[in-house]
């Protein structure tokens, strides 16, 4: 007989136990042995896929196992054998964290429990003897649901920790490289407005913005573009559109309100398509690159004009001797032709007594005799405007003679000073102010050049004004304690000056005037002068609103030092904090207890205060007439006025900032506005 593979035997075919009486028994004999067949085939068929399943568990390079909760090894494959030092038969039935050290057995104990709990795969990360491992755990349930097994899966990874610790380290020292460096890496959108997507924290350190900040808004860079040079980068971004490399170089706004030169230097990456994927560059500070190109570049400039002026300090020479020789004939015989003029002028009257028509040459007597003195005036006045131009080549060609000090008086130079320009500042202007105060301390100076300085600011001021009518000039003088000097101020309401040329009005042969006579002299050599007296000149000036040329003289021996400040009135303490962290150079004065007389005080204590900031947590309408006065007394100032709103009508050179005041707004107007020049 046929024995069956489950122990059992099969009748073999033909004999009495397969003879059924009918073709019913035969129909079923056949079935049986076709299910039976079938029933082999099925079990080979199992036994190739239980085989071919072991093969696949020892095959790959994973750990694979199967535990019960206590954790016994109910099935695992040779790599997890190789890998606890054991063979498969000696693992199974036995628990599997006896296989590992403590602390480590204790942690994938508890994952597994956690499985078991939850029902839920877990993953972790783990090291055994220097490997590193990729845990994964998986909850196997019965068909009740309830978890019976958990398939533990373990992957080697040490090569992809070890190559993630390299990269984590070589980005550091990246990182550590690229901060310790003057740059600032950044990548940026290709397209629109050009928005930041990453940039170095090393942007705080050079502009006082976070990388945030520039990350946050689209237009934040764009806004901080100096806004003279943003036609010129829009210009140069078409002109280098198909380079690989693109630089630039531009001013940026900081967060203090001023600005510094950074170049920029990127390329454009495209995608395959061929459109523009993203920017990357970096941005480094060259202010003081700039700075000193700037100084290079007024050093050949001055070089050059060292050069002139060795060749022309020979010509001055001999044109001022040329020149003086003459004019010292004619002051010389002027007085004799006025002496004579004084005798013959009684004879004429006489004269013209007796013979009331007398005439000569179609002139009448009492007109020429006038004529005769208007000439001998004017010859005079002109005598003394040669001295004068004599004097001012020949003190700026030698410079080196030290100034001769003796104790003086400031008023008493401006009042010789105005002797001899005052009639000329008559002529051109129609309303003069003169307020000199009382109790000024005696100066050591030298008489005649702080008598020069004065003079040609004065005239320097009649000539900025457009016409006669209208035209204002101040002469003020007072004493800033605070500082402890002497102030001298000349003012006017003329046509002011342009940022570009207040940066260049004290240079020598540096004129507005090349076509109306002006030499480019008088201010260098004021200038001059009171850098001899340890003094300072400031200027400030609006454009279309006038000029102030403040000389400060110091009463002891220290040189004032000036820097633009903001005086701010109000009580709204974090616009307050703003200015001051943003602006350093700043004085509060609360503006409820503030009145036209104390505002006026602080400014003139103050010399160097150029923007008025006005600011309140109510309503602003109230102090209006208060800040008109001022801003009437000291006209060149910029007013700024934080208000809840902007209808309330201004003077048009004030500036109205609407609360809640946001600091970048403050800035874009104090970096465009006209400051003090030292």
């Amino acid at each position: 007989m046929e024995r069956h593979e489950d122990g059992g035997t099969l009748p073999p075919p033909g004999s009495s136990v397969c003879r059924g009486k009918g073709p019913d028994a035969s129909a079923s004999h056949l079935k049986l042995m076709q299910g039976i067949n079938k029933l082999r085939r099925s079990r080979e068929r199992l036994r190739e896929e239980l085989r071919d399943v072991r093969t696949l568990l020892n095959t790959p390079a994973e750990t694979i196992l199967m535990v019960d909760r206590e954790g016994t090894v109910l099935d695992l494959n040779e790599v997890t054998a190789q890998r606890v030092g054991r063979n498969v038969s000696q693992l199974l039935g036995r628990c599997i964290w006896d296989c590992f050290p403590e602390d480590l057995a204790r942690v994938r104990k508890l994952n597994a429990e956690e499985v078991f709990c939850t029902g839920m795969p877990t993953r972790f990360e783990d090291k055994d003897k220097g490997v590193w491992y990729d845990n994964v755990m998986y909850p196997v349930f019965d068909n009740k649901s309830n978890v019976i097994k958990v398939a533990i899966f373990a992957r080697d990874i040490t090569e992809i920790k070890n190559s993630q610790e390299t990269l984590r380290s070589t980005t550091e020292q990246l990182s550590m490289l690229l901060e310790s460096l003057p740059i600032v890496p950044y990548s940026r959108k290709a397209e629109g407005d050009w928005g930041t997507i990453y940039i170095g924290n090393a942007i705080e350190e050079i502009t006082g913005y976070s990388a945030e900040q520039f990350e946050q808004d689209e237009r934040f860079w764009l806004d901080h573009v100096h806004p003279e040079d943003r036609p010129r980068i829009f210009r140069e971004l078409e002109e280098q559109r198909l380079l690989a490399t693109q630089r630039f170089e531009y001013r940026f706004r900081c967060a203090d309100g001023s600005y510094k030169w950074l170049s920029n230097l990127r390329r454009v990456f495209r995608n395959p398509d061929g459109t523009f994927s993203h920017i990357a560059g970096t941005w480094q500070d060259i202010t003081g690159e700039m700075k000193l190109r700037q100084e290079t570049e007024h050093h050949r400039q001055q070089m050059i004009q060292a050069d002139k002026l060795a060749s022309l300090g020979e010509v001055v020479a001999g044109v001022a001797h040329e020149i003086n020789n003459p004019n010292s004939f004619i002051g010389y015989n002027l007085p004799l032709i006025e002496e004579t003029w004084n005798l013959f002028r009684p004879i004429i009257l006489g004269h013209l007594d007796a013979n009331p028509c007398w005439s000569a040459n179609g002139i009448e007597g009492v007109e020429l005799i006038r004529g005769m003195d208007e000439m001998i005036d004017a010859v005079k006045v002109g005598s003394e405007r040669i001295n004068r131009v004599v004097t001012n080549l020949k003190d700026f060609v030698r410079r080196e003679e030290s100034i001769h000090r003796v104790p003086l008086l400031i008023n008493d130079v401006i009042g010789k000073a105005m002797t001899i320009v005052g009639s000329q500042a008559r002529k051109s202007v129609g309303t003069i102010l003169v307020d000199l105060a009382d109790d000024l301390p005696l100066l050591e100076g030298d008489f005649q050049k702080l008598e020069q300085v004065v003079t040609n600011l004065v005239l320097n001021a009649i000539h900025a004004l457009a016409a006669r009518d209208g035209g204002r000039l101040a002469i003020r003088t007072r004493l800033c304690r605070g500082i402890g000097s002497v102030v001298i101020e000349v003012e006017d309401n003329g046509t002011g000056m342009a940022p570009e040329v207040m940066e260049r009005i004290f240079e020598p042969f540096f004129t507005t005037r090349r076509n109306t006579g002006g030499t480019g002299l008088g201010l260098s050599v004021a200038y001059n002068l009171i850098k001899e007296h340890d003094g300072t000149l400031a200027v400030l000036s609006q454009p279309g609103r006038g000029s102030r040329f403040s000389v400060l003289l110091p009463v002891g021996y220290a040189r004032p030092n000036l820097r633009p400040t903001i005086l701010c009135l109000g009580e709204d303490g974090g616009i307050s904090r703003e200015v001051r962290s943003s602006f350093l150079n700043m004085i509060q004065l609360p503006l409820v207890r503030t009145t036209r007389e104390g505002v006026e005080q602080a400014i003139l204590e103050h010399p160097e205060v150029d923007i008025l900031l006005a600011h309140h947590s109510d309503d602003m309408q109230e102090y209006m007439p208060l800040l008109e006065e001022v801003s009437s007394r000291f006209p060149l100032l910029t007013v700024i006025v934080c208000a809840p709103d902007a209808s309330r009508h201004v003077p048009p050179h004030w500036h109205v900032l609407v609360k809640p005041v946001l600091l970048h707004e403050l800035q874009e107007i104090v970096g465009t506005t006209p400051r003090v020049r030292v």
